[in-house]
């Protein structure tokens, strides 16, 4: 495969995009560069020093001189603190490059990762247990944090870039951090991959770009099929409710969309949420650290950490329309009043509404959750509970007011 023919096809037609090439000076990124130099493009390098080799600093040198020959911008950082985390310097990587990219207007910018590192994220992924549209790894366009990043790579491999690069007379440095097996991706090239060559065959590289690729299409099938999900969550003063009981259960939607939203979540607590939602149980509770979820009747809630406040107006009514628990938690609620005087009081479960029946067996029977009951106060005329918020149930009788409540976050 032909590397220049691969970078045209990301270019923009009658454009002259200005790049920005996260440059190593090992052969992907040497190669990118080269190929670059012969497409229609404005070119910035970036050079990011994590100075864990001793040699590190005169190759930075280096790389300056070789962009002031080739009369390229060329822009360097070295880290304050070398750390042995892969993560942590490729945070400390993409902050730099971040940086750059907030001060110049570049259209993208191009990393060399190529298909045998695509292979390296598929199994990493796979032994970690990720959802199957998980498994694609890196994509040849995404986005992080603003920037539009590219990797036009991702579909050859070392060995066909190394031809390329010897085809054309180019020598990237060596860096022997990639063979330091404190790292984990030099534990996978040094030792996990050659053994599973030696059972499984030399194209276990391509087979895993393969399986990469599918989990990709899997995934924009799933964002397709499972865009409707989010019509019916919605946050308001109370938190966050996500409605899926107008779903009929299918098991990769419900743990896609889980897994996107959460992100976090044990495989173990997004499978109980997956039973308790399908069950359409009522007034269950998982206790997680960042704070509870709630699951009743097929919707799950993500209850505001702050109690929200309240602003009551009353007015002529025109309509008595009583509000429903759901109209409540998007911020509004109104019940019709027989006369002017009328006061809120805090809702308890054993006041009798309607009649001598406490008011909690009428919200069981409306199936109002259980945790929102104490959240809405009820609203009490001439001694006697003539109202509350939560079912659209209220006694209409000869309404000539209506009470409002506009409820809103705890700033």
């Amino acid at each position: 495969m032909d590397i220049l023919q691969v970078i045209q096809r990301f270019l923009p037609r009658g454009e002259k995009p200005l790049l920005l090439l996260g440059f190593s000076g090992g052969g992907d990124s040497l190669a990118l560069l080269h190929a670059l130099l012969r497409c229609p493009v404005q070119l910035h390098l970036a050079h990011f020093d994590h100075g864990w080799r001793t040699e590190s600093r005169d190759q930075a040198e280096s790389f300056a001189q070789m962009a002031k020959e080739l009369k390229i911008p060329f822009f360097t950082e070295r880290s304050r603190s070398p750390v042995l985390s892969e993560d942590a310097a490729r945070q400390e990587r993409l902050a730099f490059f971040s940086k750059l990219y907030s001060n110049n207007p570049y259209t993208a910018l191009v990393l060399g990762h190529h298909g045998d590192d695509q292979a390296e994220t598929v199994l990493k992924r796979a032994f970690e247990g990720a959802h199957l549209s998980s498994l694609g790894g890196m994509r040849p366009i995404s986005t992080f944090e603003g920037m539009s990043v590219w990797r036009p790579l991702l579909g050859i491999s070392k060995q066909d870039i190394e031809h390329w690069l010897k085809k054309n007379q180019l020598q990237g440095i060596e860096d022997h951090t990639n063979k330091d097996e404190r790292y984990l991706r030099a534990r996978m090239r040094g030792s996990l991959f050659p053994e599973l060559e030696q059972h499984f065959g030399k194209g276990i590289k391509k087979s895993l770009m393969r399986i990469g690729k599918y989990a990709h299409e899997l995934s924009a099938y799933l964002e397709k099929r499972t865009a409707p999900y989010y019509s019916t969550l919605v946050e308001g003063p109370f938190g966050v409710m996500w409605d899926f009981s107008s779903f009929d259960y299918e098991p990769i939607e419900w743990r896609y969309v889980l897994k996107k939203f959460f992100g976090t979540l044990s495989e173990e607590v997004i499978t109980c949420l997956m039973e308790l939602l399908k069950g359409k149980v009522a007034g269950r509770k998982i206790i997680l650290k960042e704070g509870p979820l709630l699951i009743d009747r097929g919707i799950l809630f993500l209850p505001a950490l702050e109690k929200p406040r309240w602003e009551v107006t009353l007015k002529p009514c025109i309509e008595a329309k009583s509000s429903h628990w759901k109209d409540l938690w998007q911020g509004r609620g109104q019940i019709g009043l027989p006369g002017e005087e009328f006061e809120l009081i805090e809702a308890k479960k054993h006041l009798p509404y309607p009649g001598n029946s406490p008011i909690d067996k009428w919200w069981t029977a409306h199936k109002v959750p259980a945790f929102l009951r104490s959240a809405a106060p009820l609203v009490r005329h001439k001694g006697e509970v003539v109202g509350e918020f939560l079912t659209g149930k209220n006694k209409r009788g000869n309404c000539k007011f209506c009470l409002c409540i506009q409820v809103e976050k705890t700033r």
